[in-house]
């Protein structure tokens, strides 16, 4: 069988990494996968903070290395609304996914959130709510991936791996 793995990856600390996986010769069939993005607490000072933890990000990509993979990395940035600390986390976080699929030697593809929400019939101004809405649409049989409103980066982590297998690659 001709098996390819499209992986999304919403690169947040409560986003998530996904598979969907296709079979080249048998059009019915498919399988996914979902993970919230594996973070570590670090103490800074007399507070907690998650990180993005490289070592397991890479553990959880290299379980999907038996077939073909391709990335889908939501490129995002900064917002105006976001302060410093919020700012430097996400970015840290992107920085440290984008390292760890490079470092595999993975193909990336940077895809804009407008980009692939367009492309699965999400509105551009649509809450979270609506990408678990689109997900279960797509897969009413996987729905339980994603069950609570804090589930939302895996269904956008499983719609970016969606939107790489419609525009192959």
């Amino acid at each position: 069988m001709s098996r390819i793995a499209y992986i999304g990856i919403d690169p947040g600390i409560y986003g998530a990494i996904a598979r969907y996986t296709i079979d080249d010769e048998d059009p019915d069939w498919c399988a996914l996968e979902v993970e919230p993005m594996p973070v570590n607490e670090i103490r800074r000072g007399k507070t907690l903070k998650k990180w993005v933890d490289p070592n397991l990000v890479a553990t959880v990509i290299s379980a999907y290395e038996e077939e073909t993979a391709f990335v889908q990395l939501e490129a995002v940035g900064a917002s105006p609304q976001m302060g410093v600390t919020s700012s430097f986390s996400f970015g840290r976080s992107f920085g440290v996914v984008e390292g760890v699929v490079a470092g595999m030697e993975i193909p990336i593809k940077y895809v804009q959130p407008s980009t692939w929400k367009r492309a699965v019939g999400i509105k551009l101004r649509a809450s979270k709510d609506e990408s678990r809405m689109v997900a279960s649409q797509i897969w009413p049989e996987w729905s339980h991936l994603w069950p609570l409103k804090k589930d939302d980066g895996k269904a956008e982590a499983m719609l970016l791996a969606y939107y790489g297998a419609i525009t192959h690659g």
